[in-house]
């Protein structure tokens, strides 16, 4: 029988339709493992790549500042009274710790000493230590950008002990005016600042500069600003060396490759004698970790974060080998269906039912051999094109976007590929070899556990469409085998296009929840911090107010002429607090903030909770843009408001929700309070009058330029209850047309900025948030795209072979007087129950799976479930035209075929 193997070429070549069918749908299933791996390692790279220009190429920090080195104003009022355990380390302590065989690259480093440099404005007081501008001294053993994502704007950054370069933003602030190449003596010192009383948020904060020494250094470069210190009027600078200061220094650390990074951390500490606090890496007192890069290298220390990712690649990577398995499967026991007299024949010569299973297998094995390689060079190629679409695009975060080819993936799509070609076809062979010769050679022979069942459906479809509807009901029940696979595959692609579509729109529509929409620029006014009776009284402070007042509006006239601005107000600022809120925080809230810590702290044990309120005038109103059922604005003069109290959290880029804050509703009355500090720095409470929610909207203002609004009113500026707060700021919100932001860009940097007045640039702010967004939306809706591709073709695959396999059936129906227009129509409603009865199980198993991966995915973004109605519909309509599509070719084939070659063919 060793001719017997002969017949698999033959057979496949002869059936070429079937065989470019069934090869497609490997190659295709291939493909889509391998793009799917190269995806994420593209992905991957993009985010690391991302992760290093943001905050540098290091994985850990180890050490702590000198402690009268460090401003408390960060600092939780709950742990102030805590025993700290910060690492300080020598320089010899730093040195041993970076030569640790687990790191792959280590540096040491001092950054907590500041310069203090010329007063900021002129007519400031000299005496206070914040109206001076200052350089945070950053001092590194390495060039700074092997560790530090700086770069030189000008000259070089320094290489040579003794050198340094400063912030870009210095360029005409430095003492003397030096350029590159000269000297410059700065004094060394730290600066602090610190709340006069700890234990009040509210109370004024007082800096302090403490000289240390005098240090000489010569002028190389002037940097990019990067993560320019949160103190006021501070910059950035960077050298290289050491000189004088305290022994104490910082070790950045770059871990080896391969290894557990989060234990290999913790066991060089313990290797070199230095103790930490803390359970874990996270909880370490005096290292900090790399959030960004260590997420996106698979190294995160949180572990619900890791279990989303690895959670949502599995359940990714399930749902490829369903879809592979099922149109291979498909295609092989059409395959085996459409032989089963060639078989039944083989059989009575002698051929075994083994000899018939590798028959079946080895046509497998041999489709693989030119699928599976089709596939992965497929895949690659498409993966080149997509990558090279992307790069052409120019956009900043797609700069590390770059096709690497690692073994892993195309190694897991053949290994993969393989298996599920030998698994998918192994029970089609097995019953071909149960095949009956008997019953094979007389034309009679159906599959082991293939039987055919009456039906009596069809009365609905009979009373509409006649015999043909009656007899479509009826066949699409005759052969339940059939009809459960062809249903199956149409219900696959459908579970496939709504729950992966959906999870998509859930996760994008979550994501795109914190990052903002909003204002592109802002120019705020900052009052200055007097107090509010000296504001009320004092001449010099409101002719203050009234100057900066004017400059807002000029530039806002400004503005509105400048090409590419598509709004500009000036909003006004106040805070009041309230006792309203009280009893009606939202159960989700509470429920965050318990998990965070803070629900039942003292903080949430009072009465009070403090609020934003934002007044407009009826242009600034009419503005905002709040939409058709919104409140007039002579609603809010009456006393109205609207509220906004939605919460955002972004948990170091694994968890990000959006929450509303309470449970108030339209018509809740909110009492509001003003605060005032005494003589004494006693905080008291006035009773200023109430207002009534007029509406509530989940989605920040577009002036604030940020998605968190906290508890914020929108207040109308003619209303009782603004005649009661005076503003401590006043904001001029820019909102650009898509891309038009430089002529914008150059009116604001013209604009000389101070202590009280400073531009914000949010549009670069949120440049990583969105690019986040794009990220999650080109992989899951890449995948989605060819994952529908590949059921598409599944569908086609089945629909027009099960019609085929009903030659004979058909020309039976010809012979006996069925006309072609009854035929037709009967066929199509054949074709439209399969297109039906499939969207109807794809939309329940889709909604589960749906379920399933929201579940997966919560600890990697917080996803919000909705019904996911439109995709539904849509799947009903596009199921039921593949199918008739799918149906149609292989239906007017068999209607122009003559009735005797209908009879005579083989099924």
């Amino acid at each position: 029988m060793n001719s017997l193997w002969t017949l698999t070429g033959r057979y496949l070549r002869k059936q070429r339709r079937r065989t470019i069918l069934t090869t497609l749908g490997i190659t295709m299933a291939v493909a889509l493992v391998a793009g799917l791996g190269l995806i994420i390692t593209g992905v991957q790279q993009i985010l690391i790549g991302d992760a290093i220009d943001s905050t540098g190429n290091w994985h850990y920090i180890v050490g702590s500042a000198p402690a009268d080195a460090e401003s408390t104003l960060n600092t939780p009022i709950e742990d102030l009274d805590m025993e700290r355990h910060p690492i300080t380390l020598s320089y010899d302590q730093a040195t041993q710790l970076s030569q640790n065989v687990r790191f792959e690259k280590a540096g040491l480093a001092r950054e907590y000493q500041f310069a203090q440099l010329d007063l900021a404005t002129p007519d400031s007081d000299p005496n206070d230590a914040s109206n001076y501008n200052y350089l945070q001294m950053r001092e590194f053993d390495f060039v700074a950008d092997e560790f530090r994502p700086y770069r030189a704007v000008s000259g070089r950054l320094p290489q040579n002990p003794g050198e340094i370069a400063v912030s870009m933003g210095l360029m005409d602030k430095l003492p003397g005016n030096p350029q590159l190449g000269d000297t410059i003596t700065l004094q060394i010192g730290y600066f602090t600042g610190a709340r006069t009383d700890v234990e009040n948020y509210e109370s004024p904060v007082e800096y302090t500069f403490t000289p240390k020494q005098t240090c000489t250094y010569t002028l190389v470069g002037y940097i990019n600003v990067v993560s320019d210190s949160s103190m006021m009027n501070t910059y950035n600078a960077v050298t290289y060396g050491f000189q004088g200061g305290e022994d104490c220094y910082t070790t950045y650390v770059r871990m080896k490759p391969g290894s557990d990074f989060n234990q290999g951390m913790l066991d060089a500490l313990k290797e070199n004698g230095i103790d930490h606090t803390g359970t874990d890496i996270l909880t370490a007192d005096g290292i900090v970790s790399n959030y960004s890069l260590l997420r996106w290298s698979g190294q995160s220390a949180n572990l619900e974060a890791n279990a989303a990712f690895s959670g949502l690649f599995i359940l990714l990577a399930a749902i490829i080998l369903v879809t592979m398995g099922a149109v291979i499967r498909n295609s092989f026991a059409m395959s085996v269906s459409e032989r089963i007299t060639q078989f039944g024949i083989l059989r009575s010569i002698g051929a075994s039912p083994k000899q018939i299973r590798g028959l079946v297998l080895r046509e497998g094995i041999l489709v693989s051999l030119f699928s599976i390689p089709l596939g992965l060079l497929s895949g690659i190629a498409a993966m080149a094109i997509v990558f090279r679409v992307v790069a052409s695009y120019e956009i900043s975060f797609f700069k590390n976007f770059k096709l690497v080819i690692t073994p892993w993936p195309l190694i897991l799509a053949a290994v993969l590929g393989l298996l599920a070609v030998l698994i998918s076809a192994w029970s089609p062979a097995v019953k071909a070899g149960l095949v009956s010769p008997i019953e094979a050679v007389r034309g009679h022979a159906t599959l082991h556990g293939e039987r055919i069942k009456r039906s009596r459906r069809g009365k609905v479809l009979g009373k509409i469409f006649g015999t043909p509807g009656v007899m479509a009901a009826r066949n699409i029940r005759r052969n339940p085998r059939r009809f459960r696979t062809t249903v199956f595959s149409i219900g696959l692609s459908v579970t496939l296009f709504i729950s992966i579509g959906s999870f998509a729109q859930s996760a994008s529509s979550s994501i795109s929840s914190v990052v903002p929409n909003g204002a592109d620029f802002t120019v705020q006014y900052y009052v200055p911090s007097s107090t509010e009776q000296d504001a009320e009284t004092d001449p010099q402070v409101d002719a203050d107010i009234q100057k900066n007042l004017t400059l807002l509006q000029d530039l806002q006239s400004t503005l509105h002429q400048t090409n590419g601005v598509s709004k500009a107000e000036v909003i006004s600022s106040s805070e009041a607090a309230t006792r309203s809120i009280q009893g009606h925080y939202s159960k989700e809230y509470q429920e965050l903030m318990s998990e965070y810590g803070q629900y039942g702290s003292s903080s949430w044990d009072s009465d009070v909770e403090y609020m934003t309120l934002m007044f407009v005038d009826e242009s600034g109103y009419n503005s905002l843009d709040l939409g058709g059922n919104a409140p007039s604005y002579q609603q809010l003069t009456d006393g109205g408001a609207i509220l906004f109290d939605t919460y955002s959290v972004n948990n170091q880029g694994t968890s990000i929700t959006s929450i509303r804050m309470s449970d108030l509703k339209v018509g809740d009355s909110i009492n509001l309070l003003k605060t005032l500090y005494d003589e004494s720095g006693e905080l008291s409470f006035t009773d200023k009058g109430s207002v009534t929610v007029s509406a509530i909207r989940q989605e920040a203002p577009w002036v604030t330029g940020r998605s968190n609004t906290a508890f914020t009113l929108v207040l109308s500026k003619d209303s009782a209850i603004a005649n009661q707060f005076s503003p401590y700021s006043y904001t001029l919100s820019v909102k650009c047309l898509d891309g038009q932001i430089e002529d914008t860009r150059t009116v604001l940097d013209s604009l000389e900025t101070g202590r009280y007045l400073n531009v914000t640039d949010i549009i670069s702010e949120q440049l990583e948030s969105r690019n986040y967004v794009a990220t999650i939306n080109l992989f899951l809706y890449g995948f989605l795209t060819v994952i529908v591709l590949i059921s598409v073709l599944n569908i086609i695959n089945t629909v027009s072979t099960n019609l085929l396999l009903r030659r004979r059936e058909i020309g039976m129906m010809r012979a006996v007087g069925m006309s072609k227009g009854q035929l037709i129509r009967m066929l199509l409603l054949e074709c439209t129950l399969y297109g039906f009865s499939g969207a109807l199980w794809g939309s329940i198993a889709g909604e589960l799976l749906y379920l399933a991966l929201l579940y997966t995915g919560q600890g990697l973004i917080g996803t919000t479930h909705f019904f996911p109605t439109s995709s539904i519909l849509l799947s009903f309509l596009l199921s039921i035209l593949i199918a008739i599509l799918a149906g149609a070719e292989p239906m007017f084939r068999i209607i122009r075929t003559p009735i005797v070659d209908s009879i005579r063919a083989e099924e």
